[in-house]
């Protein structure tokens, strides 16, 4: 195996775009593919132990969420390389670092789906250009499309 490309995906049609190129990328350098998905999970004060198990549950119900979000992003591409899904709480930023230290790539689309649509870059890209530990791929909404790609089942 020849290293470990991170994505970040967040369901909106660019990281879909941008998990295609690090689906690319990973086949081309025969490496580990790493599907992050962070959800938001703020942290909450003292609490009863009916709200404790209720937010324990609704915590679980949310890593389940993430993990669709993947499988859905996925769709009927032809995974080919080896894969690993991650769904982890917190902040979409801070996670894509975190699991990016001592990868060889990190691929995110330029935009999400953030509410400052006409920005050149969206604030996660934005902020993992700017603190990433790897090379940082950001790819453009709609770069994908219409392209003739062997990473979709005939």
């Amino acid at each position: 195996m020849g290293g470990r490309i991170v994505v970040g995906i967040d369901g909106s049609g660019t990281s879909v775009d941008a998990l295609r190129r690090a689906l690319d990328a990973a086949r081309c350098a025969d490496a580990l593919l790493q599907i992050v998905h962070a959800y938001p999970w703020p942290p909450t004060g003292v609490a009863s132990l009916h709200e404790t198990w209720r937010r324990h549950r609704t915590r679980e119900q949310a890593h389940h969420e993430a993990l669709d979000v993947i499988e859905e992003a996925l769709g009927d591409m032809v995974v080919d390389v080896d894969v690993d899904r991650i769904a982890c709480a917190g902040d979409a930023d801070a996670q894509l670092l975190r699991v990016a230290r001592g990868a060889d790539l990190l691929v995110v689309g330029s935009h999400g789906r953030g509410e400052v649509a006409g920005l050149l870059l969206g604030s996660t890209s934005l902020h993992v250009v700017s603190h990433a530990p790897c090379p940082v791929l950001v790819v453009p909404p709609g770069s994908t499309r219409g392209a003739d790609r062997s990473d979709t089942a005939p």
